[in-house]
């Protein structure tokens, strides 16, 4: 939660975003689900993992210009 109150909704987003990087490292997971609107704004800081970090709003978003365009 600190990652999200003192980091993204200060816009400290760059500064705490070792702090999520390291705790997505320790996790035993191979797969991450950002499933809160501030965890993606993280990923363009967070460096190389072999983890695989799912943005549910990308996924989200991407479905609903399809949605759009079929209509």
């Amino acid at each position: 939660m600190k990652i999200i109150y003192q980091g993204a909704k200060r816009g400290q987003i760059r500064q705490y975003a070792n702090t999520l990087q390291r705790l997505i490292e320790t996790i035993p997971a191979d797969i991450f689900l950002l499933a809160c609107t501030e965890l993606p704004l993280f990923l363009p800081y967070i460096s190389a993992t072999n983890k695989q970090l799912i943005d549910p709003t990308e996924i989200l978003a991407k479905a609903a210009i399809d949605f759009a365009l079929d209509l």
